[in-house]
């Protein structure tokens, strides 16, 4: 992700211009008042739901600095040995 694209997401005004109006992920962003409700905004969109609450997902630990614990450890109770071990290795990279 770009400064430029960091810096808009800090200021909502400007994620408007910078993404349009109708960019079901970023209204997702734009309406969740945590990172767990900007993904629950995401899937009744339709259309391309799992996809739009995905990228509404990835972008939200930018906005609310941080997913939940508790929410981590569940989600890595769904991925296989191999998908949890690229995760660790991912984490010990990024911290």
């Amino acid at each position: 992700m770009t400064l430029a694209v960091a810096d808009a997401i800090m200021d909502t005004s400007a994620l408007k211009l910078v993404f349009g109006q109708d960019d079901a992920a970023i209204e997702a962003l734009l309406e969740g008042d945590s990172f767990e409700d900007v993904i629950r905004h995401g899937i009744p969109v339709g259309r391309d739901s799992d996809t739009i609450a995905s990228m509404a997902g990835a972008i939200a630990p930018v906005y609310y600095k941080d997913i939940p614990d508790e929410l981590v450890v569940q989600i890595l109770t769904y991925l296989t040995d191999d998908l949890r071990a690229s995760f660790t290795k991912w984490q010990s990279i990024v911290g």
